[in-house]
């Protein structure tokens, strides 16, 4: 598909903002399998990923069904038999859902797309292995194929790449009934707001994980309760739409909450050292972004690597050098993430220095040059493109624009509801 943007009509007026967050909606869903009980979670939305996290609770014998906004849980009550788990281009999915299809004695084997094949997942199978897990399958083969079951134990896990697998991890561990509580030692660790969110998940299902800096208790408990979990609006997916308001616009998102614990919600620290027009209702709640100043800026995103693209739409428009750290977390995303940025907004006429764990990006205050857009596959890179197409000379196409679909299926839609200039112009 493509998309055609013309920047005379940048985003301005208020939406009631109900894009889900994908990385609560696989997580809760994650919990509800292993919980004693049905549980509900209200409005986890279409998205592809979390699609494929519904039909990965199927593959593990679990019973889903949507009643009206509600998916309905039912966890499989007997020993699991063989199981294929489907990732797709999940991610999440695939390091969150082994450690708890490894719970099984019976054999597992994880398909996934290409893409997600190429990345590196080494870190995930000797973490499995030092819990007890026998894999049959090579380290470089797909499917991968392995026996449980795994065992709770004190661990020291490499998360240096990621932390979704040691989310994964703390999942199936919390679902072990055991005589003591259990350490988990992180080496290295990244993204530690999406394990704080992972812990904040867990408490809606009775189990009080305990983060000590690098250093995880889990109880002895053991059993997980059912619960009902509402997932709240997704500041990944809104981080490309307060981009777009600050470059060019006035955008109010309804229901959108400033205090979360997402971890992209720091796109709200970026915004104030930018110099957007800021305004936050904690009680509605809703957040308004308006085009004010636009400075260059200097941003720690390691903790928040899904920002990166959002964050260099910003820098683009701003005059002068831009530093973002952390650029080392882009190198295994749906593309690798640093070098189709610097291709795809070198042709806006904005040059992107990509050195060590920075990139650097020489923004320009006047208008960016117009053209057509390669999303590389990448939901990020097609959002990010098209946000930073409000500040450019003429018409820009976005190619493969379906793409957004992985997480935000109706982000083009919701633009047009914002009243910007966008246009389907078919497949290629």
């Amino acid at each position: 598909m493509i998309i055609q943007i013309n920047s005379s009509q940048p985003p301005h007026g208020t939406l009631f903002f109900k894009r889900p967050s994908k990385s609560i909606a696989q997580r809760a869903l994650a919990c509800a399998v292993l919980a004693q009980g049905n549980s509900q979670i209200i409005g986890a939305g279409n998205s592809a990923d979390v699609l494929t996290a519904i039909n990965i609770c199927r593959s593990l014998g679990s019973k889903v069904h949507l009643e009206e906004e509600k998916l309905i849980v039912e966890p499989n009550k007997n020993e699991r038999l063989y199981q294929q788990l489907n990732c797709r281009e999940s991610g999440l999915c695939l390091r969150m859902f082994s450690p708890i299809a490894a719970l099984s004695s019976s054999k597992t084997s994880i398909f996934c797309d290409r893409t997600l094949a190429a990345r590196p997942h080494n870190f995930l199978q000797i973490m499995m292995r030092d819990c007890g897990v026998q894999f049959l399958s090579r380290d470089d083969q797909w499917p991968l194929e392995f026996k449980g079951p795994l065992h709770r134990k004190h661990i020291e896990v490499d998360a240096s790449i990621s932390s979704q697998h040691v989310t994964g991890l703390i999942f199936a561990f919390s679902s072990i009934e055991s005589q003591t509580e259990t350490s988990i030692l992180l080496i290295d660790p990244v993204s530690i707001p999406y394990i704080d969110l992972s812990l904040d998940i867990l408490k809606n299902f009775g189990i009080h994980v305990v983060r000590n800096g690098t250093e995880i208790i889990i109880p002895a408990s053991g059993k997980m309760l059912a619960n009902v979990i509402e997932v709240e609006p997704d500041w990944s997916s809104a981080s490309c739409l307060l981009a777009a308001a600050a470059i060019s616009g006035n955008v109010k998102l309804m229901g959108l909450k400033a205090l979360s614990k997402q971890a992209d919600a720091a796109i709200l620290k970026a915004l104030e050292v930018f110099g957007a027009g800021i305004e936050m209702d904690t009680i509605i709640p809703a957040v308004r972004v308006f085009k004010k100043e636009c400075k260059p800026i200097e941003f720690d995103a390691s903790d928040c690597p899904d920002l990166f693209p959002a964050l260099v739409a910003m820098c683009s428009v701003a005059n002068g050098k831009s530093t973002l750290h952390g650029a080392n977390r882009l190198h295994h995303k749906e593309s690798n993430r640093a070098l189709a940025l610097q291709e795809e907004f070198l042709k806006f006429g904005v040059k992107i220095l990509i050195s060590d764990n920075t990139l650097e990006v020489y923004g320009n205050e006047n208008l960016l040059n117009p053209g057509i857009i390669d999303t590389h596959q990448d939901h990020r890179i097609a959002m990010a493109c098209s946000a930073a197409a409000f500040r450019s000379k003429g018409q820009v196409e976005i190619h493969h624009a379906e793409v957004v679909d992985k997480s935000y299926p109706e982000f083009f839609l919701d633009l047009q509801l914002l009243g910007a200039d966008i246009r389907s112009l078919g497949g290629l």
